[in-house]
């Protein structure tokens, strides 16, 4: 007898754990149940027990952002130039 994971996000499911990660954390959590709503899934925040892989990944790379330039001017000889953050 075999358990089935469900991911909460996607609806995956599978009964191999090494494609799930349990998800305990608050501060994402209302992050996940919307990507689950823009999905088409209506859940709960206590429903939020596994996700898969691929929405994990979905979830966390977004707060990570590319970097970006700003232009700056040399206080000294007054040329610009582009500053990447």
């Amino acid at each position: 007898m075999s358990v089935m994971y469900v991911c909460a996000i996607c609806g995956y499911s599978s009964d191999a754990r090494q494609e799930f990660v349990e998800f305990k954390d608050p501060v994402n959590l209302r992050r996940a149940v919307e990507k689950a709503k823009g999905k088409g899934r209506t859940i709960k925040e206590s429903d939020v027990k596994y996700i898969c892989l691929n929405c994990s990944l979905e979830l966390y790379s977004e707060g990570t952002r590319g970097p970006r330039s700003i232009r700056a001017t040399c206080p000294k000889c007054g040329e610009v130039f582009d500053v990447w953050l």
